[in-house]
């Protein structure tokens, strides 16, 4: 769920060990496969805007 965070463009800039894990994880070879979608719905939403509440 921590990578879900992308769709909102959140990118856990005071948490380096959150970012560190997160590359580590996107580094494995299946991650591409079984993120497949979500990474297909952040693509569909590169030109949105959110607002932070």
């Amino acid at each position: 769920m921590v990578a879900v965070g992308e769709l909102v463009y959140c990118e856990y800039l005071d948490y380096p060990n959150v970012r560190r894990w997160i590359g580590h994880m996107k580094a494995l070879p299946t991650w591409g496969r079984v993120h497949e979608v979500v990474d297909g719905f952040i693509a569909s939403l590169k030109d949105k805007t959110f607002v932070s509440i």
